[in-house]
């Protein structure tokens, strides 16, 4: 009864073995590419999507031979865009584009599930989903219309008194493909923070597709 025990013992240590050295226990890697912004709240209605850019840093640590802790480091611009008619000078009226662009450093905190598709193993499926702090580090309010003189264009700060507050946080899912060293993924993120500091709520909200390199 000791041998046999023993021997299982000796095979799960041998197995433990095995999938450490088919799994990296720590990944790391960058990731480039674009997101669908928008803002929800009390008025927002009238928004429209905006198109940004997202860019970061990826650490994977692997828990077992398909579950993965994927976090890393983002710079995410979000927003949103909205066209309106107002008076904007002497004498002068018509429409105003205002676009709200605020971008934060941003820290995913997601559990993934990678699983080999194929015989090699080379390429993964993968599906994660956590939740994300972030913090904005620049925020801008442009608006646009033409004056007398052709175009103008106003910028203000937007994290402010009467503007955005600075921290956000929220859940996201996610999902995609690693063929060997190459990443393609993509999800969504719902903001749960109301980040403005006026009386209507605001939330962010954004979906986006990456392509990254791990190393």
């Amino acid at each position: 009864m000791k041998k046999i025990f023993l021997l299982c013992i000796t095979a799960l240590f041998l197995s433990g073995l095995s999938v450490n050295a088919q799994t990296k226990p720590i990944t790391f890697g960058v990731k480039v590419g674009m997101n669908l912004s928008d803002l929800k709240g009390d008025d927002t209605d009238g928004f429209r999507d905006r198109f940004a850019g997202i860019a970061g840093i990826t650490v994977d640590f692997a828990i077992t031979n398909n579950l993965y802790l994927m976090t890393g480091l983002e710079y995410a611009e979000k927003g949103a865009k909205i066209t309106f008619e107002e008076e904007v000078g002497d004498d002068i009226y018509g429409k105003v584009e205002s676009r709200v662009s605020p971008s934060y450093l941003q820290l995913p905190v997601h559990i993934g599930l990678k699983l080999g598709i194929g015989d090699n193993g080379n390429t993964k499926f993968v599906l994660h989903g956590g939740g994300y702090a972030a913090y904005g580090v620049r925020g801008r309010v442009t608006n646009s219309w033409i004056g007398e003189d052709g175009w103008v264009t106003e910028k203000s700060d937007l994290f402010t008194d009467n503007g955005f507050k600075r921290f956000d946080c929220g859940v996201g899912v996610g999902g995609g493909f690693e063929f060997n060293h190459f990443v393609v993924d993509g999800g969504f993120n719902y903001g749960l923070l109301d980040v403005s500091k006026s009386e209507g709520k605001v939330r962010n909200i954004n979906g986006y597709v990456t392509l990254g390199f791990k190393f």
